[in-house]
């Protein structure tokens, strides 16, 4: 199963089939791109989120979760911030252990289980145009993970990584 943590795609990037870099233009930039935090003129606050409650069982195991997150971008020009949370798997998983045991040939023991991933990343964006129709930019981000699979383990459940970035428009209306 590939599992993305760390990551929200915003909307407008989404709708355009994740195509955003070059254009770069918005709160996006932040993750996106930050080089196209250059383009912005004007400050804006954004929030986002998702709330999400579904389930669906079977012979071998029922599951109900609900999942939720959102996002508080700020942007001006040539700078970003951002704080991301989400919470994903509010499940409850029944799992049933099989084994044997002298007085009886088998026994079935169903425990009842929560297993929650919890996720958060703050990240802070850099832009600027170094020439005409040239820009870069760097983010520098702070993740961290809180996972069921992770609470006997010694792994790190946080990082911090960074992106660069670049935008070089060649005409109006086509960049890369």
């Amino acid at each position: 199963k590939a599992y993305n943590p760390f990551f929200f795609e915003g909307t407008r990037p989404m709708g355009m089939g994740g195509a955003f870099t070059a254009v770069a233009d918005d709160e996006n930039a932040i993750l996106y791109n930050p080089a196209g935090l250059a383009k912005i003129n004007k400050r804006k606050i954004t929030t986002s989120g998702f709330l999400q409650d579904y389930s669906w069982s079977s012979e071998t195991q029922g599951r109900n979760y609900f999942n939720g997150g959102g996002s508080l971008s700020y942007v001006q020009k040539n700078i970003g911030f951002q704080v991301y949370y989400k919470r994903i798997g509010d499940r409850i998983n029944p799992v049933v252990f099989e084994f044997e045991t002298e007085s009886d040939s088998t026994k079935k023991i169903k425990i009842e289980k929560m297993n929650l991933d919890r996720e958060m990343q703050i990240v802070g964006a850099f832009g600027i145009e170094i020439l005409p129709n040239r820009k870069i930019g760097i983010n520098v981000k702070y993740n961290y993970l809180d996972n069921e699979a992770y609470k006997n383990s010694s792994d790190d459940k946080s990082n911090i990584s960074f992106d660069i970035g670049g935008i070089y428009n060649i005409t109006k209306d086509f960049s890369i």
